[in-house]
């Protein structure tokens, strides 16, 4: 007698949850949508703010402002995690705030001066400037503290060719 009143019951949570899962299915249409759900979930956590400005400025640079303030508000909330510094320094590249990347940069390097990325971006930010020793010398250490080979080493490899053949 249990097992027919088992089989609807069953049939009825299967369908709810694939209700459900329908419905939730629209905020992984991209990487942005997604990162806003979980902003609106867990709105003092640093990390959705970081993730969702890194989505942006990776996807919709037209709305690079955007990125930048949600960077900030990353900060803000956790200013101790090095990643955030970083993708700021980056959006501040983008539009052309050199010093201020730099600035961000060198902050996240204080934070952790064994990590590669932020000296990539910091030499970038030299080179843009014009500043050839020190775009060399972040490109070096970018190099050194790389631990595979990938379009970014690659990349490195040539902004420093260019720079030390011309």
């Amino acid at each position: 007698m249990y097992l027919y009143l088992a089989r609807p019951i069953v049939i009825s949570v299967i369908v709810i949850i694939s209700i459900i899962t329908f419905h939730r299915n629209h905020i992984w249409v991209d990487e942005v949508t997604f990162w806003r759900d979980v902003v609106k979930k867990s709105p003092m956590k640093a990390r959705p703010h970081n993730e969702v400005g890194r989505a942006i400025s990776s996807h919709n640079k037209e709305n690079i402002g955007e990125a930048i303030g949600e960077f900030l508000f990353a900060i803000k909330l956790d200013p101790q995690t090095p990643g955030h510094y970083m993708n700021l320094g980056h959006a501040y590249i983008y539009i052309g705030a050199f010093e201020q990347a730099i600035e961000m940069e060198n902050k996240a390097i204080s934070m952790d001066a064994g990590w590669a990325d932020p000296y990539y971006s910091l030499a970038l930010a030299y080179e843009l400037l014009g500043k050839k020793d020190e775009a060399i010398k972040n490109w070096e250490v970018f190099l050194k503290l790389s631990e595979e080979e990938d379009k970014w080493t690659e990349n490195a490899k040539r902004h420093l060719r260019n720079l030390t053949t011309n």
